[in-house]
């Protein structure tokens, strides 16, 4: 192969790399599955497309081309833990039960954190490990409120668990009061899942209403298993660590959750009735 060959072919394989990911990231499993296999046919021994193509063929319900993919990325990288954690989660999956997605892979601004206005935490009441297996690192998830309880659902509609009691009593009432929030899976096992809450709608009757208040746990830069990200990508979710402005007193209820418009305007008429 000569010179001008070969710088061909590299600059070949960094566009399609980088495609790969990008496809990866907007969930648009079929096409990643495609470009993965295009760079593997000038690279076999790319292990990073390897472990993009088993993920992708796992998104498409395809477990046993990924277990492939996934084996040929240990083979040629024993200690790689991407391609063995797969290889595990694999083993706990349906071979017939193809995998529908509802939504595209979380973008990655929602893995930064912000002081006030992002929560990392674990579920409580958590699935069985069947249905944890079929979420994972980057995936959206969906926050459901009733009666002061924020259950979590899969991108399959499958319950994953729910916030812990203070944190779900705090946001259900945000949310009635207007405020809007997205969620991601941060880390997932067996036995736990943990994601992170980002606040994306306030509500101008809520202005003085932080949503997450008081210091914050920090957001890993990258999610463990999330689709590989080049390092400008990683530079961009390096997160801050600040604790967050003290909320306006008036707007808590006596337990120091937020009150919504309704309450606030419900209190005023009982003050002006005991004025008269």
């Amino acid at each position: 192969m000569t010179l001008y060959q070969q710088e061909s072919t590299d600059l070949y394989l960094r566009t399609k790399r980088k495609e790969a990911v990008d496809l990866a990231m907007r969930g648009r499993w079929e096409e990643a599955v495609e470009v993965n296999r295009s760079i593997l046919r000038f690279a076999d021994d790319d292990t990073e497309a390897h472990n993009r193509l088993g993920k992708a063929l796992i998104e498409l319900g395809q477990y046993q081309g990924a277990k492939e993919a996934f084996q040929k990325a240990l083979s040629l990288k024993p200690a790689n833990p991407i391609a063995r954690k797969n290889l595990e989660r694999l083993k706990r999956l349906k071979p017939t039960a193809p995998l529908v997605k509802k939504a595209e892979k979380a973008k990655a601004n929602l893995f930064v954190e912000e002081r006030g206005k992002t929560c990392v935490t674990r579920l409580q009441g958590v699935a069985e490990r069947q249905v944890l297996a079929a979420v994972a690192p980057g995936d959206t998830v969906y926050l459901r409120c009733k009666d002061n309880v924020v259950w979590v659902e899969s991108p399959q509609a499958d319950g994953l668990g729910h916030l812990e009691p203070r944190l779900g009593l705090r946001l259900s009432r945000l949310v009635r009061g207007g405020n809007q929030y997205a969620a991601a899976v941060t880390s997932v096992n067996d036995l736990e899942l943990s994601l992170i809450i980002r606040e994306t709608y306030h509500h101008p009757d809520l202005a003085r209403v932080i949503s997450f208040p008081g210091k914050t746990e920090r957001v890993p830069t990258i999610p463990e298993n999330l689709p590989l990200f080049d390092e400008a990508l990683e530079a961009e979710m390096v997160p801050s660590r600040n604790e967050a402005d003290e909320e306006d007193p008036d707007l808590l209820d006596p337990d120091g959750y937020p009150r919504t418009r309704q309450a606030q305007e419900e209190e005023e008429d009982d003050e002006e009735e005991q004025e008269y």
